[in-house]
């Protein structure tokens, strides 16, 4: 067997020389040796003995698979000779997918890395899997802890909660949501607005000692429930809460706060506001 020069031979059309650059760039940059013509390949040196050399001393063959690729009779005689020794057992040929292509039968029976259409954080992903395959190194699995991950695609991220203030005074209404302030002025207690929250307190004073209603209420969270007060009494309850929002929030700052409440809801958050009344 010849002595091994190089880590990767790679094969490849011209028209995709750009993209195979910054491929050969990122593996030498990996600490692999990587046999591509554009670095070994020079004016006066004869082309078929370099290829030779180039496929015959390397541990790997990559074939860069394009419409291109596949159709140019240097790379089709590189891959005729890359498969023979890789099913001889002298080299390993990896498929490596650029674009979409009909692929030889022979090729398409190995596994390959897909390259098309990844970008960004899809880049280094299939990158990394072509490095881990270039060593020979299988995916690492995961410990036997007794934890659960969840898959990459689920919307819900345990990170605690969206800290966010709202400030409320009888000119304005402000909701301060990061960097970001959103702000309006509130319109006021209409009459109606006022007779309910009025009724409610001159019930609650009925009913029984302001202290003991807050202790029920707090009871009744407690269990997950609604307060244990009476219907209408709790009908009351609501149709204060419906007016003071009215008054207070139907604006900007109303707005803002509603959206936070949802995307935080969307991911699995909750929202840890401090309310300010001035």
């Amino acid at each position: 067997m010849a002595e091994q020069k190089w880590d990767v031979f790679i094969s490849y059309a011209h028209n995709d020389d750009g993209w195979v650059q910054n491929l050969a760039d990122n593996l030498y940059r990996a600490d692999f040796e990587v046999f591509i013509d554009s670095w070994e390949i020079e004016p006066g040196d004869k082309l078929v003995h370099k290829i030779d050399e180039g496929i015959l001393k390397s541990k790997t063959g990559i074939l860069v698979v394009s419409p291109e690729a596949l159709s140019r009779p240097w790379v089709i005689e590189e891959y005729a000779a890359l498969m023979r020794r890789a099913v001889e057992g002298k080299q390993r040929l990896i498929p490596v997918l650029l674009a979409d292509a009909e692929m030889p039968p022979l090729l398409a029976s190995r596994i390959w890395v897909d390259f098309r259409h990844a970008y960004g954080p899809e880049y280094e992903k299939n990158f990394a899997i072509l490095v881990r395959a270039l060593k020979g190194e299988r995916p690492k699995k995961p410990d036997r802890n007794g934890s659960i991950s969840l898959p990459a695609d689920d919307p819900f991220r345990p990170e605690g909660p969206v800290y966010r203030t709202l400030q409320i005074s009888k000119d304005r209404a402000s909701f301060l949501g990061g960097w970001k302030e959103a702000r309006h002025q509130p319109r006021g207690l209409r009459f109606e607005d006022n007779q309910r929250i009025h009724e409610l307190q001159a019930m609650r004073r009925k009913s029984f000692s302001e202290s003991d209603f807050f202790t029920r209420r707090k009871d009744a969270a407690s269990e997950g429930s609604k307060p244990q007060t009476d219907d209408n009494t709790y009908g009351k309850l609501l149709a204060a809460g419906a007016a003071l929002t009215g008054s207070f929030l139907s604006g900007d700052a109303g707005s803002a706060l509603r959206q936070a409440i949802k995307e935080a809801s969307s991911v699995g958050k909750h929202i840890a506001s401090s309310y300010e009344f001035v």
